[in-house]
């Protein structure tokens, strides 16, 4: 049965609540936001994988797997078109501090609370074997970042244009990630820490917890 607005209005309000109850990311710019991305991308490509659809770039239709899915979200499977969407972005700015639309989060905001209210589907239910795709994505928003569209998706000041190869956080919990910033600075591109780096940081974090 699909979810009701009631439902996901509710769902709404109680996510802005516990990230950030006036929707006005600007803090500042974090390596642990950049990995929560190229974390979030390695999910989406694992889910796209298995559902035999290809991701070729940063559009709303990629991104959104509930079209692979075969799932309708509001009256249209193109989320950015749908009536529904522009409904859930008044009520955004009639009730909380709603910054530019370039703020890609709105989007991932609504995936997520989608993917929430559907998970106990079937058809989401037989792809339990592989990890929640917006949970890494929306965090960037519970940390008080922003994700950009402009020439390809902007985080911290980086831009990525293109999946590049398999990234995996062993943890999205916050005190890992607050590690991670104290031992990495951004210095351009030259600041982001590999898949190894990464993994060293996480059996440092295990040592001292």
């Amino acid at each position: 049965m699909k979810p009701t607005k009631v439902q996901f209005y509710n769902q709404l309000n109680k996510l802005i609540k516990e990230i950030n109850p006036t929707l006005s990311f600007d803090g500042e710019d974090k390596v642990s936001s950049i990995l929560l991305f190229k974390d979030f991308m390695t999910r989406l490509h694992i889910w796209k994988k298995e559902l035999n659809t290809n991701f070729m770039n940063f559009d709303a239709i990629n991104l959104n797997l509930f079209n692979d899915l075969h799932i309708s979200i509001g009256e249209d499977l193109d989320i950015e078109e749908t009536i529904f969407y522009n409904e859930y972005i008044t009520f955004l700015r009639q009730n909380y501090n709603l910054n530019s639309l370039l703020n890609k989060n709105y989007l991932f905001i609504h995936l997520f609370i989608y993917w929430e209210l559907y998970k106990d589907s079937e058809e989401i239910k037989k792809y339990n074997y592989l990890e929640h795709p917006y949970e890494s994505i929306v965090k960037i928003a519970s940390r008080k970042n922003m994700v950009y569209k402009r020439e390809g998706i902007n985080v911290s000041n980086i831009t990525m244009r293109n999946f590049s190869k398999p990234f995996k956080l062993p943890s999205i919990d916050d005190n890992f990630l607050d590690y991670i910033d104290s031992k990495c600075k951004l210095v351009g591109s030259d600041g982001i820490p590999n898949q190894e780096r990464v993994n060293q940081l996480w059996e440092e974090f295990q040592q001292i917890e």
